[in-house]
């Protein structure tokens, strides 16, 4: 029974993977403003399967193979808003990606969210300080969160 459940999820996760690669190209084409409603509803399913505890460690270890980080960063996205807390234990497994530092496409995922990574912003400078010395890919958008974190302080 519970292989079947998990075969069951790993299928919505990619149904719903599909949907935002989809919601992706009629972004680029200008053909829609934002995700379709369709996909809203497929992350809240996705969200009921798998239960919010753990969430987003739970769907990363899930991931088909050639998911891109972009659609992962949309899913976790759309997710931070489809949970009971806002999506703070979402970010908090995001944190821990980029404090583990090992996997380059749940890093660049956790960089490109809403929300700046980590609560605190000096704690911030030294995680993404060393994420663009592992990650080249990623350097750019370190010195972006950091710039930008900068300038909301003053």
């Amino acid at each position: 029974r519970s292989l079947r459940r998990s075969k069951t999820m790993r299928s919505l996760l990619q149904e719903t993977l599909e949907r935002i690669a989809a919601d992706q190209l009629a972004l680029i084409a200008e053909t829609q403003e934002g995700f379709s409603s369709a996909t809203f509803q497929l992350v809240n399913k996705l969200v009921a399967a798998y239960g919010e505890d753990g969430l987003a460690n739970r769907v990363a270890a899930d991931l088909p193979s050639d998911t891109t980080w972009r659609q992962l960063a949309d899913l976790l996205g759309i997710m931070i808003w489809s949970t009971s807390d806002n999506g703070s234990a979402i970010c908090r497994s995001t944190d821990a990606w980029l404090l583990e530092g090992s996997d380059e496409r749940l890093v660049l995922a956790a960089l490109h969210l809403d929300t700046y990574p980590f609560r605190e912003r000096k704690e911030m400078e030294q995680v993404l300080t060393s994420i663009a010395e592992a990650f080249p890919r990623a350097a750019d958008r370190c010195r972006e969160l950091i710039a930008s974190r900068r300038r909301e302080a003053e």
